[in-house]
């Protein structure tokens, strides 16, 4: 299940990028997605004519022309590929709950158009195997799926007004959980999530520019591959149920190539208390990407 999610994963962004390289190449100006809408202008000559003399008078005057509405949605304005890093914590009152932080690495493919950015990145942690033999641990890979193994996530932002939109997500990771000493099998955490953000002001650090936003999100997560095709029980409880709803709110700062974030997740469990995910967890952390390939 690896090696297809990962050529999966090389597949999806090689076609992606071909297929939007011919996009972008046939548009002539290039549009930030999070930017007001630009207008074209272009500059004239004023022709006079008096009696028998013609005289061109230069007057530099701009034709403000609307682009189609339709092309601020679907026009790929630009298309790059980034790797970058993140390291996720996880803030509990459980003690005895192992790996809750961890670090890892992505490689991603990003395209946007002038009101819609679109993710695609692959998660790699090189933790191989994750110690399954508690309810807080189970609560923990819950909460941040990315403690071992390998992930693939998508994103969109659909900007709707200047300070506002809609976004959503999907993570799928792949891992090996370790149940006993003798017993280990494919685990497949996933998180969806589905709401809206803010960005109300903007400001200057030290010559840079910080960008904050406010998120605010329906989740879904489950545990799908092949711990979820029998009953499942870790440290002698039964797994139950399989699905769990809630919801989250988070604060992001970005600067530059780094993002800084905290995030306030409420879930239910239906009665089942799982520590360190039942009711209100906190997850902070920091993401630092580049551009390994831009095209525009």
């Amino acid at each position: 299940m690896k090696a297809q999610l990962f050529f999966t994963l090389i597949l999806m962004l090689l076609s992606s990028v071909a297929f939007c390289q011919g996009r972008v190449q046939s548009t002539q100006k290039v549009i930030s997605p999070f930017e007001e809408a630009r207008k074209d202008t272009i500059q004239i000559r004023e022709l006079v004519i008096s009696g028998n003399d013609t005289i061109v008078k230069k007057r530099d005057s701009l034709i403000q022309v609307e682009s189609n509405p339709i092309d601020k949605w679907s026009k790929v304005n630009s298309v790059s590929i980034y790797g970058g890093g993140s390291l996720l914590g996880l803030v509990t009152a459980e003690e005895n709950i192992e790996d809750a932080s961890s670090p890892s690495g992505s490689l991603g493919l990003n395209f946007s158009t002038q009101r819609i950015t679109c993710d695609l990145f692959f998660s790699y942690n090189a933790k191989q195997e994750i110690d399954m033999n508690s309810l807080a641990a189970f609560g923990s890979a819950l909460m941040n799926p990315n403690l071992g193994g390998q992930s693939l996530t998508f994103k969109t932002t659909a900007k709707v007004g200047r300070f506002y939109g809609v976004n959503g997500s999907l993570l799928v990771a792949d891992n090996i959980w370790k149940l006993d000493e003798e017993e280990k099998i494919d685990a497949s955490p996933l998180v969806a999530r589905v709401g809206f953000y803010i960005r109300p002001f903007q400001f200057n650090l030290a010559d840079n520019e910080v960008d904050v936003s406010f998120d605010a999100h329906y989740t879904h997560r489950s545990i799908l591959g092949d711990f979820n095709n029998a009953e499942q029980s870790i440290a002698g409880t039964k797994i139950v149920p399989r699905g769990y709803n809630g919801g989250d709110f988070s604060v992001n700062a970005y600067m530059n190539a780094v993002k800084v974030y905290a995030q306030f997740s409420v879930n239910s469990t239906r009665g089942f208390i799982i520590p360190g995910f039942s009711g209100t967890q906190v997850l902070f952390g920091i993401e630092v990407t580049g551009d390994v390939i831009k095209l525009e």
